[in-house]
């Protein structure tokens, strides 16, 4: 990856973190209590392409969300095999899509098309309702993937007559290469003691995380076990990078 696209996501996670610094310690200041969204299967409402993060031996990452998890047990931990990056959401583009077989299709072909790719993953990070894992891409492979999938997706949209609104498309063009896995999403109070623990691991270095395989799912904000349908797998085998 290039020097200038890895410096953009370095300065793209500190942005995030203090305007989810500046939101968390205005909603404490109000006394704000954070609710969980709903999950489960009346829930899985969302159709994405999704990578399971490997639990990495060595990492580190279970025992700091298990120590995190002792001291503040109200927030929701993502159970290890439920941790995941997203790769693309096809909400808008299901929403006219005529059959569902064309989407299995064209993720598997692309999917296929493309080389295992590495995420390295370094610090943790905040929004206003969740605690998430730092992914930088080692390669291209991520944004070109999803290049070409919102590729075929615009293309099957305007064959239903319908097209991505331009912040959409401005969005997509903007996070191409931007890469996290959520934690921890906050219930009940978020306290600036919880803060400063999360910050000590601010630029801490968990390893490289190997991606093999995608899945296509239905699923809930949580990838839960009771709302979520693995609608199709697609592996990912070959050698070679991505070719746009």
């Amino acid at each position: 990856m290039s020097k200038n696209i890895a410096s953009l996501d370095v300065m793209r996670f500190r942005g995030l973190w203090i305007i989810g610094k500046a939101s968390l310690w205005l909603a404490d200041r109000r006394g704000h209590v954070h609710v969980l969204p709903p999950s489960g299967h009346a829930a899985a409402k969302h159709l994405t392409l999704i990578a399971r993060i490997p639990a990495a031996a060595g990492t580190g990452i279970g025992r700091i969300m298990s120590e995190l998890q002792s001291r503040y047990p109200s927030h929701h931990y993502y159970p290890p095999d439920t941790v995941h990056v997203t790769i693309k959401n096809l909400d808008d583009a299901a929403q006219g899509m005529r059959d569902q077989s064309f989407l299995v299709d064209s993720i598997r072909k692309i999917v296929g098309s493309c080389g295992p790719f590495v995420l390295r993953a370094r610090g943790l990070g905040i929004s206003p309702g969740s605690v998430f894992l730092q992914l930088f891409p080692e390669d291209p492979t991520l944004a070109t993937l999803r290049h070409r999938l919102s590729g075929v997706m615009q293309e099957e949209s305007r064959r239903c007559g319908s097209s991505a609104a331009a912040s959409e498309r401005l969005r997509d063009r903007l996070f191409r290469n931007a890469a996290f896995a959520n934690l921890i999403r906050f219930s009940g109070p978020v306290t600036p003691a919880f803060l400063a623990e999360i910050a000590r691991y601010r630029a801490h270095g968990f390893g490289p995380m190997a991606i093999n395989a995608c899945e296509l799912v239905r699923t809930d904000k949580f990838l839960s076990r009771a709302g979520t349908e693995v609608i199709a797998q697609a592996s990912i085998e070959k050698t070679q990078q991505c070719q746009s």
